[in-house]
């Protein structure tokens, strides 16, 4: 008897457990000035919050991550000074797609076969020990110090998070790349008529795509109805339960990872 009776509410313990596990989800929630979107532990954060595993929406910085790809395009004229159109050769791209260990490997690069000798390709922007480096952070429009003043981009590259931090704080005070070393840290600064950009994967119908870094539902489904997203939470996917009528739940902020279907 005491057999079938810790069988029973063995039985009863998987249903239960079954059930809660069937009903994990997301769920988006109206808010202002930003809708929240609540995990299935019952923990909220606003929209712009939910990058916080990656990013500072509010630092203008990302950390990357597997998977994510980091893109630079340089653009070059002759003389190199000049921004006029009618000086204009062309464009060269490098891009560098993040490993499993944390290095940045070069997976294209489009060389502009005019590019004049003396101005180096835009793979010189990050050095091969930087990319070798274990973890990485991409900073937008910093200003570097009053003499170097503003970069479009700056790459922070090092051993451990901690360095990084350490190293963006001396950005913030306007120390420059020029203090890498003391941190034990690489910095570059995206060049003069350059420009970094980061892409994620998500699945969208089935198939990976790769969008851009703030990329959220609405730009990437459109018009198109019905949707349905999954995410994940704690090594499963679960489904993100929204209005897809409310044009504002659809600015929630896409995560790598993520899996729609429309």
């Amino acid at each position: 008897m005491k057999k079938r009776k810790y069988a029973a509410v063995s039985v009863a313990f998987v249903i239960v457990a079954g059930c809660h596990a069937r009903r994990a989800r997301y769920v988006v929630l109206p808010s202002a000035p930003h809708y929240l979107l609540e995990s299935p532990d019952r923990q909220t954060r606003s929209f712009p919050d939910t990058t916080a595993n990656f990013s500072d929406a509010y630092g203008g910085w990302v950390d990357l991550g597997q998977g994510m790809t980091l893109k630079v395009d340089r653009a070059y004229f002759e003389p190199v000074e000049s921004r006029r159109i009618q000086d204009y050769i062309g464009l060269e791209s490098v891009r560098f797609r993040c490993e499993p260990s944390g290095a940045l490997r070069q997976i294209e690069y489009s060389p502009l076969p005019a590019r004049p000798t003396a101005q180096p390709p835009v793979t010189f922007a990050i050095s091969a020990s930087q990319l070798a480096a274990r973890y990485h952070r991409l900073l937008f429009q910093v200003v570097l110090d009053t003499k170097a003043g503003s970069a479009h981009a700056v790459l922070i590259s090092g051993a451990s998070r901690s360095m990084i931090a350490t190293h963006y704080e001396g950005l913030v005070r306007g120390d420059g790349c020029a203090h890498a070393v003391k941190t034990g840290t690489h910095c570059a600064a995206i060049p003069e008529g350059a420009a970094a950009s980061l892409t994620f994967e998500i699945v969208a119908n089935g198939r990976l795509m790769a969008v851009l870094w703030g990329s959220t539902v609405a730009g990437v489904i459109g018009s198109k109805r019905p949707v349905y997203l999954s995410r994940t939470f704690r090594g499963r996917m679960v489904p993100v339960a929204f209005d897809a009528a409310d044009l504002n739940a659809l600015r929630l902020p896409l995560l790598p990872g993520d899996v729609l279907r429309f």
